[in-house]
């Protein structure tokens, strides 16, 4: 019997999709992977397995739960996730989206990598070379599309091809962590589960800078040790042994914030259009993203 997944995070990134993973795996009737972000649909050598490796790996320990789903929030950014979804797991699957300020979300993205050592230019730097970066592998694409993936409307657009709207849930992350408990009420009923109290008090990924650069290293660049290991080693064994390590490897860093005026200079030059096309698109007040 297939494993159809009942709904799916589709993103964005840095946009507070960890939180509500760990949130709505508390909930007794919901079934989440033990780890975050499957990767299925928008990596072509996981897609490639098809659906049988991803029912054994994402939902191999489904128990009978009402409902079951998985959150990888890099789906909404590639343009081909949309319509693979739709092969493999039908029109009626229940899509939630996560948006947040773009220029923040790029900037906790760049955050992110330069933390992990992945990246070396300020983020001025890396907001120029963009362009350039964007024209190489998926490796690249995947890391340094702070502000590509910051375009919305466009991405909504893409889904809205195949899936009705009243199939799509929206959260804006600036409303959801100031009121977990009840965006993530609204949610549940948009999910069809009981309302139930759940602990919104965890603090899921943090800022974090590696406190080994080595191990950093292994878990997070491409190695001949890691390609040597991949066929010997089960996908699903892998992604928990990464996901685990990384944690360990994980200390608080200093946080650093954004210049004011630059946040407010980029959103004005890119993304105001954008944001104001996705406000009337899915009918919320994107107001405190243009303040």
């Amino acid at each position: 019997m297939r494993n159809r997944p009942d709904f799916i995070g589709v993103g964005a990134a840095k946009a507070g999709t960890t939180s509500l993973h760990d949130v709505l795996n508390q909930h007794p009737d919901i079934y989440l992977p033990d780890f975050k972000e499957a990767h299925f649909f928008d990596f072509d050598e996981n897609y490639s397995r098809g659906e049988k490796w991803y029912d054994k790996t994402v939902f191999g320990k489904y128990a009978g739960q009402k409902i079951k789903g998985e959150i990888t929030p890099s789906y909404i950014y590639f343009p081909d996730v949309p319509k693979r979804i739709l092969d493999m797991v039908g029109p009626d699957v229940k899509l939630i989206f996560m948006f947040r300020h773009p220029v923040g979300r790029a900037w906790s993205h760049y955050q992110m990598h330069r933390l992990r050592g992945n990246e070396k230019l300020t983020f001025e730097q890396a907001v120029l070379a963009e362009p350039e970066r964007l024209k190489q592998d998926m490796l690249t694409v995947s890391r340094f599309s702070y502000m590509d993936r910051g375009f919305y409307s466009q991405q909504v657009e893409r889904y809205l091809q195949y899936f009705p709207k009243e199939n799509m849930h929206f959260i804006i992350f600036e409303e959801f962590v100031k009121d977990m408990a009840g965006h993530t009420a609204d949610l549940l009923g948009f999910l069809g589960v009981s309302q139930m109290e759940l602990d919104y008090s965890i603090r899921s990924n943090k800022q974090a800078e590696q406190k080994n650069k080595s191990v950093a290293k292994l878990i997070h660049q491409p190695s001949r040790l890691k390609k040597l290991l991949r066929p010997m080693v089960p996908s699903k064994l892998a992604k928990k042994a990464r996901y685990s390590l990384n944690r360990m490897n994980e200390g608080e860093a200093v946080r650093s914030e954004l210049d004011p005026d630059l946040k407010i200079q980029l959103f004005e030059a890119h993304f105001q259009e954008d944001s104001e096309k996705l406000s009337n698109l899915i009918g919320r007040d994107l107001s405190c993203w243009m303040n």
